[in-house]
């Protein structure tokens, strides 16, 4: 009686790849990748790179400066305005050994004058004396700082101020 475990079959086991065709095959496939490579750079990228050295050369600042003033000049819009504003040294209001220091800068329409800027520093000033540290942690209590920031520009400036920008901003 024959055991059920044991299966017989006809057919014989499948011979195992001989190891020289298992290391013949990626050599065959790196020389050939490596040979396209370098025909393709020789053939086709260095006659590229000739004939861009032998043009004339091009004053690229000078090119750079001429665009932009072409295109200040075809521009309809005003013209915009980046003012820093003296950096900020003050403590919070609810754990006030914490000190805040930091440096904004202002977006205008239009250059503003010295007494606009002044006035948002002192306002940003009276503002972050009043800030609670539990209203600055994480990323939305600090876009909704500089949301109140935002809007006391834009009211000091009377709408001239655009955006309130970031340039430090440390809590110790």
């Amino acid at each position: 009686m024959a055991d059920p475990l044991l299966i017989e079959t006809d057919e014989q086991p499948k011979k195992k790849k001989s190891m020289v065709s298992a290391i013949i095959v990626p050599v065959l496939l790196l020389a050939l990748s490596g040979g396209l490579g370098f025909s393709f750079s020789k053939f086709y990228v260095s006659p590229m790179i000739e004939a861009n050295a032998s043009a004339a050369p091009v004053d690229v600042q000078a090119a750079n400066t001429a665009n932009a003033a072409a295109a200040i000049r075809k521009s309809d819009e005003p013209a915009m305005a980046v003012v820093a504003l003296d950096p900020i040294l003050t403590n919070l209001s609810d754990p006030s050994e914490v000190w805040v220091r930091a440096e904004f800068s202002v977006l205008f329409n239009d250059a503003p004058s010295a007494d606009v800027t002044a006035e948002i520093h002192d306002n940003f000033l009276r503002y972050m004396k009043t800030v609670k540290l539990r209203n600055l942690e994480g990323a939305i209590g600090f876009e909704h700082m500089l949301e109140d920031l935002n809007e006391r520009a834009r009211l000091i400036s009377g709408g001239e101020a655009g955006r309130v920008l970031v340039r430090a901003f440390i809590v110790q």
